[in-house]
């Protein structure tokens, strides 16, 4: 969540002081509804996008403050949850090596994909969290699903 940020980075990044996230200027509209759904997840934050626009794969870069930040959001990206096809996570480091990078990667002209994938996580951060079985061990440290608990 932009909480968890610098007020530099927060701002930076085009979050407000109450954390909702404003669009940069000249981004893709085609990336606008997937990058604000994720920016909704705790702990995520989206940092650079490109729609691929008809030629290379559609694209979110994005990072997260911890690692438990991640299985709510990556469970959308997974075709048997959403329908959609061809999605995939990467992470990489750079060369100072400090610190990881994800990248939301679609299909070339993902367009329809994304609003769809954007949708259901919307729907999942709306939702009320479903109660975990304690002894349940696929609950084990994450976050109930569909709902996400801000």
């Amino acid at each position: 969540m932009a909480s968890e940020l610098s007020p530099g980075t927060r701002e930076f990044l085009g979050f407000t002081e109450d954390g909702q996230w404003n669009p940069p200027v000249g981004i893709d509209p085609e990336v606008v509804s997937l990058c604000r759904a994720m920016n909704l997840f705790p702990g995520i934050f989206t940092i650079e996008s490109c729609c691929g626009h008809g030629r290379d794969p559609f694209g979110i870069y994005f990072m997260a403050t911890s690692l438990d930040a991640l299985p709510s959001l990556l469970y959308w990206f997974s075709a048997c949850h959403t329908g959609q096809e061809g999605w995939r996570v990467r992470v990489y480091t750079d060369c100072s090596a400090d610190h990881a990078t994800f990248v939301a990667e679609g299909p070339v002209g993902g367009y329809k994909s994304a609003e769809v994938i954007a949708k259901y996580m919307r729907e999942a951060i709306a939702a009320p969290p479903v109660a975990a079985d304690p002894a349940s061990p696929e609950t084990d440290g994450q976050l109930p699903l569909p709902g996400v608990q801000p």
